[in-house]
């Protein structure tokens, strides 16, 4: 006799609303469990086998419209926060998480960091879209892997990239900005069978110092990255005093 999976049951994400049935929070349910779990109940049911259905199963199959419901309704949410290429936060998830850091009466620290990937445009140019796209997602896993638990970080711009460090002031700022380059710089990337060298320049902006006011940090970050680019680039620049 087939059966389902024996786990445990409700799934934790899972809440259950006298008044309302079933209610799935966005933010905490596995959805992704769920609709694997309604689809091997499919699955089964269709196969012609005898089908043991527990109460557990029962309430996977109930929740099949509002599952669906569920899921389009997530990744919707997600359109709106993500970066369609990378899986990055885009530019106005990353403009919100700032501007929620500002509202504090007494904002805590925060730095940021501006990366540009170098001579992206000649890549782009010489080899196609295709193989440009495939650098960006490449740098946007590099930047995933480099930053800290709790950094935030955004494709803001075609081969630019933020990453938002709450409560980092500019020595711990900078450390991060290193690694991002470093990681960057020493690993290889390949299109079509061949390595291509890649490298990024760096530009980091803290609050409260240098940069006493959050709403100049942006400005600030930009301007230590275009430093980095004058002098060299795939190096890592500081901003000076903006008040």
């Amino acid at each position: 006799m087939a059966s389902l999976s024996s786990d445990s049951w409700p799934h934790p994400g899972l809440t259950k609303v006298a008044s309302r049935g079933y209610h799935l929070p966005m933010r905490s349910v596995g959805l992704k469990v769920l609709k694997n779990k309604l689809s091997e109940y499919v699955r089964l049911a269709a196969s012609g086998e005898t089908v043991l259905v527990t109460d557990r199963d029962r309430v996977v199959a109930e929740l099949g419209p509002r599952l669906a419901a569920a899921i389009a309704v997530h990744d919707a949410e997600q359109r709106t926060v993500l970066d369609h290429l990378t899986g990055l936060r885009n530019r106005g998830e990353f403009q919100r998480a700032l501007a929620s850091h500002r509202e504090a009466d007494e904002p805590p620290p925060a730095s940021l960091i501006h990366i540009d990937i170098d001579y992206f445009k000649r890549l782009n140019d010489s080899l196609g879209q295709e193989a440009g796209d495939a650098a960006l997602k490449h740098i946007a896993r590099m930047l995933t892997e480099a930053v800290r638990d709790g950094d935030l970080v955004a494709r803001i711009g075609g081969e630019e990239f933020a990453v938002l460090l709450p409560h980092a002031q500019l020595r711990e700022a900078l450390e991060v900005a290193e690694r991002i380059r470093d990681s960057i710089a020493d690993t290889t990337w390949e299109w079509s069978g061949t390595a291509y060298p890649l490298t990024a320049s760096c530009g980091v902006a803290s609050y409260p110092d240098p940069t006493a006011d959050l709403l100049n940090l942006p400005a600030a970050a930009d301007a230590a990255l275009f430093k980095a680019k004058e002098l060299g680039r795939n190096r890592v620049e500081k901003s000076g005093a903006v008040s």
